[in-house]
């Protein structure tokens, strides 16, 4: 990779994790927290936000669908939540002829003095979609960062980079 070549992705590299993240974070705080802290917004979303890990219905579910397919890593999950063991109902766990059917969340509590600047896109993008208002456009908005994220992280992959990508 040449000089120049190298420059531009850093570049771009700049813009996406730089510009679009501070853009996000700040889109999140104003529009969807609003005057709660961080923490306080994990915890009062707690049940939407865990269910994009967790696809078993669990202790807080009421007639609600959950989807069955796992959307982020446990990794994701344990950057926004911690887990207490101690706060695990075990009657909050159901059983049906030995398989686990209903799981607890208490145990799930947003970690202390968390800061908005924990979520990556992928994060940023599920708080958008589960918990935002559902404004005309932002899934459009974060779809374009998206794909504009994957594009230059696999440039990086191939070693290529010219003003012409």
């Amino acid at each position: 990779m040449s000089q120049q070549q190298r420059n531009n992705y850093l570049k771009l590299v700049a813009v996406i994790v730089d510009v679009a993240m501070l853009v996000i974070w700040k889109y999140i705080k104003e529009k969807i927290l609003g005057p709660d802290s961080f923490e306080t917004f994990l915890n009062k979303e707690k049940h939407k936000l865990v269910h994009i890990y967790e696809t078993s219905q669990c202790c807080q579910c009421m007639k609600e669908h959950i989807s069955r397919e796992r959307l982020i890593s446990r990794k994701h999950l344990l950057l926004l939540y911690k887990l207490e063991k101690g706060n695990q109902s075990h009657d909050h766990r159901k059983y049906y002829r030995g398989t686990l059917t209903q799981i607890c969340i208490c145990e799930y509590s947003a970690k202390e003095n968390i800061d908005i600047r924990v979520l990556d896109i992928t994060l940023a993008n599920f708080v958008i979609q589960i918990c935002g208002k559902h404004e005309q456009g932002i899934h459009v908005w974060i779809e374009k960062i998206k794909v504009v994220r994957n594009k230059i992280f696999r440039l990086s992959d191939i070693q290529e980079i010219t003003d012409k990508n």
